[in-house]
């Protein structure tokens, strides 16, 4: 859960305020069973421009409770614990005012959160069946042209990986439409899942639970690998309907933006598919987007995963 921590102008704190916080954690850990199901100490930090909101979520004993009104984005981080804390920004892609990239701990952000409830935050288009405009959010609301997205978080130069989220303000998590994170981990215990999210190994559906491998030279989504020649692509994907397009995408300096470059029709179930980038000329960040054939509730069914960051090497 991750409800909001807010102290009013007259002082007053609401949401989870000091009184509630205790109340918070205990419930989080009577609903914590290892191996049977994960609740992480967490909770959400709603600042404004330049920082944006921001969910805060705990390896184990939950660190400070700190209200956006009386701290700023650095220095929530520098209450923080790195390998013991996260920071994930929520819902960016409608943020109305510009958030400052320029602000960043990469100890600490080591996701991004690409669709929630709320829209989709991949790229700036509204015309998107996922877009904001046509998320069936409690409060309707429009996808920003200047707002962070994904694209524009790792064009930028941070290295982020995908999560998605079921947050709509309904209180209704794991709906099959309404976003879910997926992690690679040993074991269903809290340290497991924050160390694979500290790792970075992770990536997001809207809520179908579709699984998803994407490599390149073998290295596992989230990763950074070097290449002396053309990578290696790889794609395991096994969805819940039938998978109808597979995108891999690339972002380098020579390409001037994010380019599909491989464009695959699996209309399969089961979809496994390997190549190289005989167009790999420079340092190169790889994802890929998956869509399946029906739709759950109205809406699209999709993944995205994490990148891979390539360094070219003579």
């Amino acid at each position: 859960m991750t409800d909001h921590s807010q102290t009013s102008a007259d002082g007053f704190t609401r949401g989870l305020g000091p009184e509630v916080w205790d109340e918070y954690q205990a419930t989080t850990d009577a609903h914590n069973s290892p191996g049977e199901f994960v609740a992480l100490h967490a909770y959400e930090a709603s600042f404004q421009s330049p920082y944006g909101h921001h969910n805060v979520y705990f390896r184990g004993t939950p660190g400070p409770l700190l209200a956006p009104q009386r701290v700023t984005l650095p220095e929530l981080w520098g209450s923080l614990d790195a390998g013991q804390a996260l920071t994930i920004p929520h819902h960016t892609g409608k943020f109305p005012a510009p958030i400052q990239v320029a602000d960043d701990d990469p100890a600490l952000r080591r996701n991004f959160e690409i669709y929630s409830a709320h829209g989709l935050s991949e790229a700036y288009d509204p015309t998107h069946p996922l877009a904001f405009e046509q998320s069936d959010f409690t409060n309707y609301s429009t996808s920003a042209p200047e707002g962070l997205t994904a694209q524009r978080a790792w064009a930028s130069g941070l290295t982020l990986s995908t999560v998605a989220a079921s947050d709509d303000h309904r209180s209704h998590p794991g709906q099959p439409h309404w976003g879910l994170a997926a992690v690679t981990a040993p074991a269903l215990t809290r340290a497991a899942v924050f160390d694979a999210l500290h790792a970075r190994r992770t990536y997001g559906t809207t809520g179908a639970r579709i699984l998803l491998d994407f490599r390149v030279n073998d290295e596992p989504m989230g990763g950074e690998t070097t290449s002396d020649g053309s990578p290696r692509l790889h794609v395991v994907a096994h969805g819940t309907d039938v998978i109808d397009s597979v995108q891999i995408l690339r972002y380098s300096d020579p390409d001037g933006g994010f380019v599909v470059i491989q464009d695959l029709d699996p209309h399969a179930l089961d979809f496994e598919w390997a190549g190289p980038d005989g167009d790999f000329r420079d340092d190169s960040i790889y994802y890929l987007r998956l869509t399946q054939r029906g739709h759950i509730r109205g809406r699209a069914v999709m993944a995205w995963s994490s990148p891979i960051w390539v360094q070219r090497v003579e």
